[in-house]
């Protein structure tokens, strides 16, 4: 029988569930639209001159938003996607693997991960062609800027990206040339993303003033929906604003630079990441206390 075409789903509409890594196996489902989807692909064919003719590495799981996004921005484009476990296949297999292709003239990764795929003997030929490598999912610091400077090809850009799971691509930097050198303790992460209003507050919600350093709010209709709960979606975490935008407080510090480039400086609460997992060390030390042997439990991550 004719039933007649399907309904037209809202931009707004839910269109995938990404799970947190969670410090205690119970992570959490974040609910994205297919706007944020869209958007954030097309924000990064654009930057990364994707096309036919190109080939795209995504070491990022496809369980991840980043993963989700950079795959996208690839189908979008007609570029040959070049999805690699570094991890599981090792770094020598995956620089034969992007050999394979041509060489891929994009890539993505957690910079633990980049710097592993550029050690492999394979790596100078095999990523000749990268033109643009970007960092992501960790902080990048100044010493693995420069061991990556030096390792990846002559003229490629390095891009540091701050993002999270609920809001993905906030702030964008590039590298300014071939000779710069940090000047701090860390690597800036540049200017808010096109769609991202960002803001710093105090623990009393208020705003702080200029240079000082406060709790990152985001404000955008690129946020995450809400969180997916006993199969139904909750909110609770973002705020809905008026005209269709969101508001996350990110849990984040982060201050603006003297030169006008905004940097995260740490954590208003415990939460690290490690591998590019969010670890919250509170939570473990609350199941560790729930066993009938431990009486007193102090979770404190250590250098690898």
């Amino acid at each position: 029988c004719d039933a007649g075409a399907p309904p037209a789903l809202a931009e707004d509409a839910p269109a995938l569930v990404v799970p947190t890594s969670g410090s205690t196996g119970r992570p959490k489902g974040i609910v994205h639209s297919r706007r944020t989807l869209r958007f954030r692909a097309t924000q990064l064919a654009a930057e990364y001159d994707l096309g036919p003719d190109k080939v795209y590495l995504v070491t990022a799981p496809p369980t991840t938003i980043a993963g989700q996004v950079h795959a996208l921005a690839a189908m979008l484009t007609g570029t040959l996607l070049l999805r690699l476990d570094v991890g599981r296949l090792g770094a020598a297999a995956a620089a034969r693997a992007a050999e394979e292709v041509g060489g891929p003239t994009a890539m993505q990764g957690i910079t633990a991960t980049l710097m592993a795929l550029l050690a492999a003997p394979d790596a100078p030929r095999a990523l000749r062609r990268v033109a643009w490598a970007q960092a992501s999912g960790t902080a990048l610091l100044p010493s693995d800027l420069l061991a990556l400077r030096g390792a990846l090809p002559a003229g490629c850009r390095l891009v540091n990206v701050y993002g999270l799971t609920e809001a993905p691509g906030v702030f964008r930097w590039v590298m300014p040339d071939a000779g710069w050198t940090p000047d701090g303790p860390r690597v800036p992460v540049g200017l808010p993303i096109a769609g991202n209003a960002v803001s710093l507050r105090d623990p009393d919600g208020a705003p702080i003033a200029a240079g000082a350093t406060g709790e990152l709010v985001v404000e955008s209709p690129f946020i995450a929906l809400g969180e997916w709960q006993d199969g139904r979606l909750s909110n609770d975490r973002i705020a809905r604003l008026p005209g269709g935008s969101r508001r996350l407080c990110t849990g984040d510090l982060a201050r603006i630079r003297p030169d006008g480039w905004w940097e995260v400086v740490g954590r208003a609460d415990r939460q690290v990441k490690i591998a590019g997992w969010r670890v919250d060390p509170e939570e473990i030390e609350d199941r560790l206390r729930r066993m009938a042997e431990v009486a007193e439990a102090v979770v404190l991550p250590q250098p690898p």
